[in-house]
């Protein structure tokens, strides 16, 4: 499938020591994601009174991370995604580990050495409720380690979205997803759970093709018989559970509330295309708030 070789993906996992005790919500995401932004902007911003769509600066990496656009100004998907801690407890004690993740997409790649400066910085100011401080102890990526001991290693180029495309799929047309953090997605307008198959791929193909289009040297197209497979593959297993994220959102300066679905789903009767599509979305989550660290699942083979 042409597109592919365009858009370059890196996976990175930064280990975190708690230096201070942290108080945090069970679902850490919307924390992170806020303390990064304020870090960011505080570092890079020349006008930060003013808003990114009064800026004729392109080239900031501010708003490519939180504010991105088009050419005509309208809001566009961002080119990156966070992976929580997956450790649900509300209160992390001095000397215990954290282990957040991001995926960076694109042109954002090449920023991971300012984004280790900038979570760095945000363990020395602190976090969370008491504002619990935390040392940046690592940054790995599957290549290896990026960051460590105050030292950056190497400049990560990451990889080519082929990568994930190409790794191997089941024979038998059977797969697991897991659900890592809530997924929430829509169709025609309305949430809908994952276990239908047909608004799941639909969410994925879109997801993809916009990072694709925004993001990488050429566009992603699916072939039309697709969306017809889609409609005939079977949910075999679903033991899904709905939950609600809520995060207070400084600009709207109300709470946003996130519904979704935790849990696990598994397909039969899919083609291998279907398959690699569902890799795709494993690499760059699907649905809404991935920024927040929403729509995390991983790819399984079924028992």
């Amino acid at each position: 499938m042409s597109g592919l070789d365009g858009l370059f993906v890196e996976e990175v996992q930064f280990r975190l020591r708690v230096r201070e005790v942290l108080r945090l919500p069970a679902f850490k995401g919307p924390a992170f994601r806020g303390a990064l932004g304020i870090t960011l902007r505080r570092a890079v911003c020349i006008r930060p009174r003013g808003s990114c769509g009064d800026c004729d600066e392109l080239n900031c990496p501010y708003r490519l991370f939180f504010e991105p656009t088009d050419q005509r100004g309208l809001p566009i998907p961002s080119p990156f995604v966070l992976r929580p801690p997956r450790d649900l407890r509300e209160e992390m004690l001095p000397g215990e580990e954290m282990i957040l993740g991001m995926g960076l997409f694109g042109p954002a790649v090449r920023y991971l050495p300012l984004l280790v400066m900038v979570l760095d910085e945000c363990g020395r100011r602190g976090i969370g409720r008491g504002r619990g401080r935390f040392h940046l102890e690592e940054a790995a990526t599957p290549d290896g380690v990026v960051y460590s001991a105050g030292r950056l290693m190497y400049h990560p180029r990451g990889r080519p979205l082929r990568h994930y495309w190409e790794q191997p799929v089941p024979d038998d047309g059977r797969i697991r997803l897991e659900f890592l953090t809530p997924v929430l997605i829509r169709s025609k307008g309305r949430p809908v759970d994952p276990g239908s198959f047909e608004a799941f791929y639909a969410a994925v193909c879109r997801r993809v093709k916009l990072l694709a289009r925004f993001y990488g040297a050429e566009r992603i197209k699916e072939s039309p018989p697709l969306r017809e497979k889609a409609g005939s593959v079977l949910t075999e297993l679903r033991e899904l559970w709905p939950t609600v994220v809520r995060r207070r959102s400084l600009t709207q300066k109300r709470v946003v509330r996130y519904p979704g679905f935790v849990g696990r789903v598994g397909y039969s009767g899919l083609c291998e295309e279907l398959q690699r599509w569902l890799r795709l979305g494993e690499a760059v989550a699907v649905g809404k708030g991935c920024t927040f660290g929403l729509g995390w699942y991983r790819v399984v083979r079924p028992s």
